[in-house]
């Protein structure tokens, strides 16, 4: 079976997802654009007109904004990112932006490594997203929190789950033909990502391996194989909402 290449991180010129997210959150937040919310609909005292998710991130921001009123706004945008997925997970992404610059800056080592980092943490957050029990109160704080404790998860006790190689990619040749796995293949297909790279984010996204075993299993450093990984997805995210690939 091949070996994953050597890692070698993004660099100052690798895209940032974040800048990426706002780019695109404003141009949904124009005239016309979907990311608008009903405030009269929301109630809790929103101006009772239409209000783009812009307007809604300003709003939100004040201090004396508390938490019914952030969960009357976040809980019904939460929910059409999971029904919808990309465009609203972009509207839950600008919303959170400043926050998730915050913690993406505590996260960085250093320039070196900060598309990287920026990569995991939006990674983390939209899987934050679908994990998020909306029936409790104070959404926000246990968002980012499931945020950060993603980024920053350290090794689970008693150490890797030893997976022999063939593991890899017995379970990846068993993926069915209508797998949502398909848009990693065309990912490769346009050269967005390497195979090696579909194989990875497919087995341990996708089938729920833990990475910390796949790392065992090829004999790679889990750091390495992690920061392989957010890489690679920083790559198909960002294909993604430039237009470059497009899921469907």
């Amino acid at each position: 079976m091949p070996r994953f290449a050597p890692y070698r991180q993004g660099g100052a010129g690798a895209p940032d997802l974040l800048d990426i997210a706002e780019r695109t959150f404003q141009l949904l937040c124009r005239d016309g654009g979907p990311l608008r919310v009903d405030g009269e609909v929301i109630g809790y005292g929103l101006p009772p007109r239409p209000i783009t998710l812009a307007e809604l991130r300003l709003i939100l921001s004040h201090p004396a904004i508390g938490h019914p009123v952030r969960d009357a706004a976040w809980r019904p945008l939460i929910r059409l990112a999971r029904e919808h997925g990309d465009v609203w997970i972009i509207g839950c992404l600008g919303l959170a932006l400043p926050v998730l610059r915050r913690m993406a800056g505590r996260l960085s080592g250093g320039p070196g490594d900060a598309a990287d980092v920026t990569a995991e943490v939006v990674v983390a957050f939209t899987h934050a997203l679908h994990g998020l029990n909306l029936d409790r109160p104070r959404l926000t704080p246990r968002l980012y929190r499931a945020t950060r404790l993603a980024c920053a998860r350290p090794a689970a006790p008693g150490g890797p789950v030893p997976v022999a190689p063939q593991t890899f990619d017995t379970i990846v040749s068993g993926a069915p033909a209508d797998h949502p796995d398909l848009l990693l293949a065309r990912a490769v297909a346009q050269g967005v990502i390497s195979r090696a790279d579909a194989r990875l984010i497919g087995v341990t996204r996708l089938e729920s391996v833990p990475l910390r075993a796949v790392a065992e299993g090829l004999a790679v450093p889990y750091d390495v194989l992690r920061r392989r990984r957010a890489a690679a997805e920083s790559r198909l995210r960002a294909a993604v909402l430039d237009g470059r690939l497009r899921a469907g």
